[in-house]
């Protein structure tokens, strides 16, 4: 890739490969006839895996919490989103639920967990059983009908007394405000088709399948936009490197060679989708390391912005590089552009600060569209209109065509495998017809 040998990567499944291209294709194409604004977030840590038949991997602590709680985030603002997403961490709208039963957002859920869905299904659930027996009408408000001196029955004795011919959802799920919201957001979603998953676990996916998504909307232009939020591997071991099978454990130590991880942020910027906005993410434990990091990211690659996270206070805080002017609108140096802070209010939801990170890149993003659209005139006027027109209409023929012949071909080895199926099933019984008369 941009800064190193990408040959060493192992290479997705062609048929697989296929079916994200087709997919993304038509995503893509639905959303550029209407001229939305399109955002690929990552989220979530990747595996490196020490065998190509992978038993054991390097991998990080990243939870993809705050890329799942940005996919909202710029759902709400009317972006179409492709979620380039770590199979199980956190994931836009479930990730509510797991809050609302108190497992962490990328986690299973727990067997407590499983209980807090349900009314009187846990220990601590008494209060909540009372409750819910007076709106039942088992029990009087001013609880008259308790026999005088008698102390309430025992958890136990409630377990064995209950029904259990029926599951109800606890009350406090049901009438989660919160919980309802998002699941109606997550329809009207599903609705407008504005949400689009790719999942991957190790690097290689990764990195294929982020080349798979910014080769999609290389045709959206300053409307596309990146949010590198994922926490990818910085090491990992090459493919020629790995062990073909599970790598044994008699014998002592395991010393791992390590190589970088090719670069790909060069080749985005200059070939896969050199005209989409990019918002890149540093992680780090010092602050003036990160400044240093996040200008050599805009030096390098031609970032447009930089969100920086520090370690110890990455949930409460983050520091954002963006672009400064000067007077006569031209851009500075990047050793002269501000870096902010964005800080959590006290007090404000769980989401606020990805609230805030998301509508300061947004910011960001029209003007670098009001901005590609002074400089780029021959993209503007009634003449691009009427191309930009013709180029879509070709480009939702052709996604027809391919998606025609992807099902002729699909329905011919299902035909070809059923007839391979009757041909072996004749020989058969004439083989075993011949044996009889014989």
């Amino acid at each position: 890739m941009a800064d190193d040998n990408s040959n060493d990567l192992v290479e997705l499944d062609p048929k697989e490969k296929k079916e994200i291209e087709l997919g993304l294709r038509a995503f893509v194409l639905r959303h550029e006839t209407h001229h939305r604004p399109i955002a690929i977030v990552t989220s979530g840590g990747t595996a490196a895996d020490l065998e190509l038949n992978s038993v054991r991997c390097l991998d990080n602590f990243s939870t993809g919490l705050r890329g799942a709680v940005s996919v909202e985030e710029f759902l709400k603002r009317g972006y179409a989103v492709i979620h380039l997403w770590r199979v199980g961490s956190a994931s836009p709208f479930g990730r509510i639920l797991s809050q609302a039963v108190g497992t962490q957002a990328n986690h299973g859920m727990s067997f407590n967990g499983i209980g807090k869905l349900f009314f009187g299904d846990t220990e601590d659930d008494e209060e909540d059983q009372l409750v819910q027996s007076v709106l039942d009408a088992q029990r009087d408000p001013w609880l008259t009908d308790a026999t005088p001196g008698a102390s309430p029955p025992s958890t136990s004795n409630k377990r064995a007394n209950k029904k259990t011919d029926g599951i109800t959802l606890h009350r406090r799920i049901i009438n989660s405000s919160k919980l309802q919201s998002a699941l109606l957001d997550r329809q009207n979603v599903i609705l407008e088709n504005r949400l689009y998953t790719v999942p991957f676990r190790s690097v290689d996916e990764y990195l294929a399948k982020l080349q798979l998504c910014a080769e999609s909307i290389r045709d959206s232009q300053s409307l596309a936009m990146f949010y590198l939020a994922a926490a990818v591997s910085d090491f990992y071991v090459p493919k020629s490197k790995r062990s073909e099978h599970k790598i044994q454990s008699a014998g002592g130590g395991l010393t791992l060679e390590l190589a970088p991880v090719p670069k790909v942020m060069g080749l985005l910027r200059s070939t896969w989708a050199p005209d989409a906005f990019v918002c890149s993410f540093k992680l780090e434990t010092d602050k003036e390391i990160l400044r240093s990091k996040a200008e050599r990211a805009v030096q390098k690659y031609n970032c447009h912005m930089v969100v920086g996270n520090l370690l110890h206070n990455r949930h409460q805080q983050v520091s954002v590089l963006a672009p400064s002017f000067s007077d006569d609108g031209a851009t500075m140096d990047v050793k002269d552009w501000s870096m902010h802070d964005l800080t959590k209010p006290r007090n404000s939801e769980s989401d606020a600060l990805e609230s805030m990170i998301v509508e300061t890149v947004v910011q960001t993003h029209f003007e670098y569209i009001s901005s590609s659209n002074e400089v780029g005139m021959d993209r503007s006027g009634t003449q691009a209109v009427i191309r930009a027109n013709d180029e879509l209409s070709e480009k939702r023929r052709k996604l027809e065509r391919d998606l025609f012949w992807e099902q002729v071909k699909t329905t011919g080895l299902e035909w070809a495998g059923v007839a391979a199926g009757c041909l072996i099933s004749y020989a058969v019984s004439s083989a075993l017809r011949n044996r009889m008369s014989a």
